[in-house]
């Protein structure tokens, strides 16, 4: 925002225009950091507009607490303004509040709650709420593993042409014993022809397995599925470019992708039954830890530093979702990483996404509890994921993750109370063809992944004290591309409340 467009935003903010105070509230918090005059300013404005009733206001507040975490009342404000945005029925409220309650943090654990309110935002007709309910059906998050169930769910988020519901379901038809390859081919030709990550290779591998009879039924059934899609998309472009009132009712997208999809397609493995209620099947034990399968064995690589692989740490549906879930907030590491002590807008030369909780979802959630449960820690210690991609070229010069005493004590001075890094885990989402090995240059330990591995390193010693042994590099890449999700174990919890205190 230039000089005159804050000029003229504020002249508006200060006449009473809510919309002017979101926008500049907004803007002056998008170019602060904590604790500048700008940011307290900022969150004056978006207090003032929620005071003057902007619906959007709230939820606001609700990404700005939860973003810039000092201590466990950061939290406690951001799940208080969820719950007045989720008041109005705003899907990203309910899903962000949901998250809350699953984890525990700034309200009661609850994953009833949080799988309630995943299922509202899908009968509202927010498809991302049909993904989060497949996600807890498959992995038993709030109630009992439902296998049947989910993939009704990701069928309901294909008929709202949503990317992912075409992937999933398709990989679902795949899995042992496949249950409809012809479809699967279908499904995943959508995807790919919507550009959703990992797609084209499930295409491939479908193609492969197909006979002639289960061809010529793919071939047909994805002029169905074109037909669906095109004709929903059509029908929902007329209805917004006449803002025509019925879009605002909860349920009706849903309601017209099911006319949609029942008139266009005649399979019945792809037929689209309503979900039931999910409350009679729910099961308060079903917690974020409860859910997570156990962790395959760790292969020790190093004893010093000390290095650990984690074979087939997670499957592909999921390594598909965090590339398409940060796809768009990907950038140059030069500008995205605002930390002035870390040297990573120097040392990576790729690009960089941030998961905070704003961004993250059910899904980056329960990733944190599978790392918690492999290396035996609190998930209170895991720092947000962030998302590492590097190109042909790209590499990230020699490091350590560890903190060096101004860093340790600038966090401290600004609420941040975890400590030491004293680990690193990274997760292989997509390895390259050639190139880009993390090195460990004082062991000449070089790792090679592979899509699904998990790669734990210490960052410090049995004392405590900040290992030099765990320099290492991202090698540059010779051929394709790696991206890596990534987060550092602290010392002490991060959010100023031990877990068995909550």
């Amino acid at each position: 925002m230039n000089r005159p467009d804050e000029t003229l935003l504020k002249e508006r903010a200060r006449g009473g225009d809510p919309e002017a105070m979101l926008a500049l509230g907004q803007a002056l918090l998008a170019k602060s950091r904590h604790g500048d005059p700008a940011e307290n300013e900022g969150l004056e404005w978006i207090e003032a507009a929620a005071r003057s009733g902007h619906p959007l206001a709230p939820l606001a507040l609700g990404d700005f607490h939860s973003q810039r975490i000092v201590g466990p009342e950061s939290l406690a404000r951001a799940a208080a303004a969820y719950e007045v945005a989720a008041q109005a029925n705003l899907p990203a409220a309910l899903d962000r509040l949901g998250d809350l309650s699953l984890l525990g943090w700034g309200c009661p654990e609850d994953p009833v709650r949080a799988l309630s309110l995943y299922e509202k935002t899908a009968r509202l007709g927010y498809p991302v709420g049909f993904g989060h309910l497949a996600f807890c059906l498959e992995h038993g998050i709030g109630l009992p593993p439902h296998p049947d169930l989910a993939r009704r769910a990701r069928l309901w988020q294909a008929a709202l042409a949503y990317p992912r519901g075409y992937f999933s379901a398709a990989l679902d038809l795949t899995r042992n014993p496949p249950l409809d390859p012809a479809a699967a081919h279908a499904l995943a030709g959508q995807a790919s022809a919507l550009g959703y990550p990992q797609s084209g290779d499930l295409l491939e591998r479908c193609a492969r397995e197909l006979s002639f009879e289960q061809r010529e039924a793919s071939l047909e059934l994805t002029g169905q599925l074109e037909r669906h899609r095109s004709g929903f998309e059509a029908a929902v472009g007329a209805l917004e470019s006449r803002q025509a009132p019925e879009l605002s009712r909860p349920g009706f997208l849903n309601d017209l992708a099911h006319e949609h999809w029942r008139r266009m397609i005649q399979k019945p493995t792809l037929a689209l039954d309503p979900l039931p209620a999910l409350g009679p099947l729910s099961d308060a034990g079903r917690t974020l830890p409860r859910s997570v399968t156990p962790t395959p064995a760790a292969v020790e690589r190093s004893m010093s530093p000390h290095v650990y692989e984690y074979p087939d740490f997670l499957d592909p549906e999921i390594l598909a979702h965090v590339m398409e879930l940060v796809w768009h907030e990907l950038g140059p590491a030069s500008w995205k990483v605002k930390d002035t002590l870390s040297n990573e807008n120097d040392a990576f030369s790729g690009e960089v996404a941030m998961l905070r909780l704003p961004q993250a979802d059910v899904t980056i959630h329960w990733i944190a509890a599978r790392v918690a449960v492999a290396l035996g820690i609190p998930p209170e210690r895991i720092e947000p994921f962030s998302v590492l991609r590097y190109r042909t070229g790209h590499r990230y010069a020699e490091h350590v993750d560890y903190f060096d005493d101004r860093r340790l004590a600038e966090y401290a001075r600004s609420g941040d109370p975890g400590g030491q890094r004293v680990g690193t885990f990274l997760i292989y989402l997509r390895a390259p063809e050639t190139g880009g090995e993390t090195h460990y240059p004082e062991t000449g330990l070089r790792v090679r992944g592979r899509p699904g591995l998990g790669v734990w390193h210490s960052n410090v010693r049995s004392d405590g004290q900040p290992d030099p042994q765990s320099r290492h590099e991202g090698s540059p890449i010779e051929r394709g591309e790696k991206w890596l999700l990534r987060t550092a174990i602290r010392a002490r919890p991060l959010y100023g409340v031990e877990p068995d205190s909550r």
